[in-house]
């Protein structure tokens, strides 16, 4: 009976059991149909969420590349202003640029008492100087002062003139400029390394600004040297030769030529050797036989030439003229040295040879950094010497000029001897503002002209002591 019923119960188990795994099956594999589905479902999403993803980033790059076609297409056509050695505008591709630099020089003219000049403070020079570069081969430049001149003069054209450079080694410049001839008139006004000219400079023809045509560049046109083009520096132009004084009352043709040996290279440009010539034919170059002392407020009142009936110091004929020099100015210290001589032949008068040499010495000591409001700014002191030596010699006369009884003929220029000293010192108080003071001596070998022609007090031809003139500037550019 027991084993009956052990058999019953096994059975009803094993029946149980078995039902169970069946059910379960079913329900595996109903989970297992629910799993591909849901793979299907997900392999489905993927595919849509790679092409959503696609189409996402093709519109990403459209988007970026429509912005930045947008983008370049106004940064062509952009404006951009800031100061960088001037004022400028330009496009920013820098084929346009407009830049605006200029500069005020005051000062202050005190004479000796022993002479007939007047004490003087004034603007000498207030400039505006425009450029403008376009393309990468033309540039153009006008520069107007409104004060003052190179003897006084206000409101006068300085520079204006246009230049290419599509050439290599070949600049065409035309207009008004100064001449290459001298190096000391080429110095930019507030680089001067004393305040005034020399006095050679005013004399004797000597040309300055002038209307022409020049050539100019590094090295040899048309021919590829690497040492001639980093090297050599050369200036051939035709001018209308009126002088710097605008008295030459003729149209002939004044040629003028330079040429520069810069031993330390192009990047050292104020390193250099200079020799220049030219040839001027002039008619009626009022008062070109006279020397003028610029240290005084009026050195037309200093012309030791003749000034008779016959206006012997005026010049009619050619004249011709040779310049050399040599200019050391790196870091701190500066040195400039030239000689000039000039030959005037003269129509009906004698024959006059104009002779000058001069050299300054310069050296800029560092105060360090000087805090004004906001901005620290290098000062510096710059003491400034400087020797110069100007002479006319008259040829075919007796030297002793003929205005007046005793005097000598009327076609003759009275010799002068001008030696010139000058002890001065700037003070760097940035690099756009700064005070210089010069104490100007001459040593003259006459004293006097006459009545008119205002000189000293000391009797004509006395000569004897030294003539002084302090002369303070006040200088600011940008």
């Amino acid at each position: 009976m027991k084993t009956i019923i052990c058999i019953i119960i096994y059975l009803f188990v094993f029946f149980a059991f078995g039902s169970g795994l069946e059910a379960q099956e079913d329900r595996i594999e109903k989970l297992r149909k629910k799993i591909l589905e849901n793979q299907k479902i997900i392999e489905q999403l993927e595919e849509r969420t790679e092409e959503q993803e696609e189409k996402a980033g093709e519109y990403a790059q459209e988007i970026v590349k429509k912005y930045l076609e947008e983008s370049s297409v106004a940064h062509e056509t952009e404006i951009s202003a800031g100061y960088d050695k001037g004022f400028f505008l330009q496009t920013a591709d820098g084929s346009l640029k407009f830049r605006l630099n200029g500069y005020i020089r005051y000062h202050l003219f005190m004479a000796e008492s022993n002479t007939r000049q007047n004490n003087t403070f004034q603007p000498t020079e207030t400039r505006l100087d425009f450029r403008m570069f376009f393309t990468d081969n033309w540039h153009a430049r006008l520069q107007v002062n409104f004060a003052g001149g190179d003897l006084g003069e206000a409101n006068f054209l300085a520079d204006g003139y246009i230049e290419n450079s599509s050439i290599p080694g070949l600049n065409l410049r035309i207009g008004q400029f100064i001449t290459p001839f001298s190096p000391q008139l080429q110095t930019y006004p507030p680089d001067f390394m004393v305040i005034n000219f020399t006095p050679f400079i005013l004399a004797g023809g000597v040309p300055f600004r002038e209307i022409g045509v020049m050539a100019h560049g590094w090295g040899i046109p048309f021919v590829e040297n690497d040492f001639l083009s980093n090297h050599f520096k050369y200036a051939l132009g035709v001018f209308n030769g009126d002088n710097f004084r605008k008295v030459n009352q003729n149209d002939d043709v004044e040629v003028i030529g330079s040429i520069r040996f810069h031993p330390l290279g192009a990047e050292e440009k104020n390193v250099y050797f200079h020799l220049a010539a030219f040839y001027n034919k002039v008619d009626n170059l009022v008062n070109g036989a006279a020397i003028r002392l610029p240290a005084f407020i009026n050195p037309n009142q200093f012309a030791f030439a003749n000034v008779g009936a016959d206006n012997v110091a005026d010049v009619d004929g050619t004249v011709t003229g040779v310049d050399a020099a040599v200019t050391y100015w790196k870091d701190n210290l500066r040195f400039e040295g030239e000689f000039v001589w000039v030959h005037q032949e003269r129509q009906g008068a004698s024959q006059l040879n104009t002779y000058g040499a001069s050299g300054a010495v310069s050296y800029l000591f560092s105060l360090g950094d000087v805090n004004f409001g906001r901005y620290d700014h290098p000062m510096g002191l710059e003491p400034v010497f400087r020797l110069s030596y100007t002479t006319i010699e008259d040829q075919n006369g007796d030297g002793t000029g003929g205005n007046g009884p005793g005097l000598g003929v009327q076609t003759d220029v009275r010799g002068q001897d001008v030696w010139e000293i000058v002890v001065g010192a700037k003070l760097h108080f940035s690099k756009h503002i700064r005070f210089d003071f010069n104490w100007v001596m001459y040593d003259l070998t006459e004293n006097e002209i006459n009545d008119a022609a205002v000189g000293t007090n000391s009797d004509r031809g006395a000569g004897g002591g030294l003539l002084h003139s302090f002369v303070f500037q006040f200088l600011a550019r940008f």
